[in-house]
């Protein structure tokens, strides 16, 4: 869950809900009252538990408490001007009820049992769909190295050098990585991907063109580019029209696949609801 969904989570409370006693689980000494309405430590706590890595935990916390403030006066100054009674705030309310439902139930259907595909699933997936997965365009596999010192470019080359022609190259590319690259755990990862040239011209237009001219399984190339130093290396190239291996698409299979059967089970779980429904007689559909 991001930080924004449970911050809403937690702002929902002053609409929906009365405040928790300090006693109660997630609660705790309060640290914001607005009327008799209040917020506490654990609210806090779980607003800020599934918040972003190096989010500054400060400002994280005020921004709870601010937003909470913020909400609990409006909601309460809708209660004082009677809008709860109001038609259309009714109707509204109760749609937001219907739609969290709706998604609840749906939430603890797929937790009971999570859609994903084993490998079996996805090989399978990939074997009836391999020529609709023909690369549209060129793909490329690189070791790249961008320098935090440019001039140790003459000694990071030998090294990425001698590394390409040694029987364990990923290996030593690792440790050539960690010596001069300025981003070196970044570095090691793009080197076991392939990427699309026209993605590697986006990111920069003039390493794109370099690299579209260099052979695959040549010597590291360094290439200037403004005040920093590029040194690459083609592994390999997977040409528009290939049929890419399974290894290069299996996460993507994966996220379409964990969608296709996502769907399928909810269609399953409405049918058995509705079969269910209708044998209880409480289902009625002209």
């Amino acid at each position: 869950m991001s930080l924004r969904l449970s911050l809403l989570a937690l702002l929902a409370l002053g609409a929906c809900s009365d405040a928790p006693s300090a006693d109660a689980p997630g609660g705790g000494e309060t640290v914001a009252r607005v009327g008799d309405a209040r917020l506490t430590e654990g609210d806090v706590a779980n607003a800020l538990g599934d918040g972003p890595v190096g989010l500054d935990s400060v400002t994280a916390r005020e921004q709870v408490i601010e937003q909470w403030v913020q909400r609990e006066l409006l909601v309460q100054e809708a209660r004082r001007q009677g809008l709860p009674d109001d038609p259309g705030v009714r109707r509204r309310l109760a749609d937001a009820e219907r739609a969290t439902l709706e998604m609840a139930a749906l939430a603890a259907f797929f937790d009971q049992a999570p859609p994903t595909p084993s490998e079996a699933d996805l090989q399978a997936y990939y074997d009836r769909h391999s020529e609709a997965l023909a690369l549209r365009e060129p793909y490329v596999r690189l070791r790249h190295l961008r320098l935090a010192a440019p001039t140790r470019a003459t000694e990071a080359r030998a090294s990425l050098d001698r590394a390409i022609a040694s029987p364990f190259p990923d290996s030593l590319f690792a440790l050539v990585a960690r010596e001069y690259a300025d981003d070196p755990d970044g570095a090691i990862a793009f080197a076991r991907e392939y990427v699309s040239e026209a993605r590697l011209a986006a990111l920069d237009e003039t390493l794109g063109e370099r690299v579209a001219g260099l052979s695959a399984g040549g010597q590291g190339t360094a290439i200037p580019i403004g005040p920093t130093v590029h040194l690459v290396q083609v592994i390999d190239r997977v040409p528009a029209g290939t049929v890419p291996p399974f290894r290069l698409v299996r996460d993507e299979l994966a996220e379409r696949l964990g969608i296709q059967m996502r769907r399928d089970a909810e269609a399953r779980l409405i049918q058995r609801l509705r079969s269910e429904a209708q044998a209880a007689g409480r289902l009625d559909v002209p």
